[in-house]
C-alpha cells in the first residue's frame, strides 16, 4: 500500500514537473527573437525622430551635429540587432521580411536628409522629412502588433 502511494506522488510530481517544463521552454528563441524586432524597429523610430528634430533651423549647429550622430548611431545598431539573427521559425522569419524593409528605407531616408540638409536643399529636405514621417508611422504600426 505505501509503495503504491509512493508511486502515485512519484508520478504526480513527474507530471507536474514536466508540465512546468513544458510550459516555461515554450520557444523562448520565437520569443526573444520577436523582442529584437520589436525593440529594432524602436530604435530606428528613436532615430528617425532624432532626426527630424536635427533638422530644425533654430539649433546651433553643436546640438544639430550631436542629434545627427545619436539618429545614425541609433539607425546603424537598430539593423544589427536582428541582422546576425537566424529566424527560429516561420512566423518570426515573416516578422523579420516586414521590419527588413523598413530597416532599409529608413537608412535611405536618413542619408536623403543628411544629404538634404549637406546641401542646404530645402525641397529635397521636405521629401525626405516626409518618408520619415510615413517610415515612422508603418514603425509605429510594426511595434504595436508586435508587442
Amino acid at each position: 500500500m505505501a509503495a503504491r502511494r509512493w508511486s502515485i506522488v512519484i508520478v504526480v510530481v513527474l507530471a507536474v514537473w514536466m508540465g512546468g517544463y513544458a510550459l516555461l521552454s515554450r520557444d523562448p528563441d520565437a520569443v526573444a527573437y520577436r523582442e529584437s524586432c520589436v525593440q529594432s524597429a524602436q530604435s530606428t523610430l528613436d532615430g528617425l525622430g532624432t532626426a527630424r528634430m536635427a533638422t530644425d533651423d533654430g539649433l546651433l549647429s553643436s546640438y544639430r551635429t550631436a542629434l545627427d550622430d545619436d539618429a545614425q548611431k541609433l539607425i546603424a545598431q537598430a539593423r544589427g540587432q536582428i541582422a546576425g539573427q537566424v529566424p527560429p521559425d516561420s512566423r518570426s522569419a515573416q516578422r523579420r521580411d516586414a521590419l527588413l524593409p523598413l530597416l532599409d528605407e529608413a537608412e535611405r531616408a536618413y542619408a536623403d536628409l543628411m544629404r538634404s540638409q549637406a546641401d542646404h536643399d530645402g525641397a529635397a529636405r521636405q521629401r525626405a522629412t516626409d518618408r520619415i514621417r510615413t517610415l515612422e508611422d508603418q514603425l509605429r504600426d510594426f511595434v504595436d502588433g508586435n508587442r
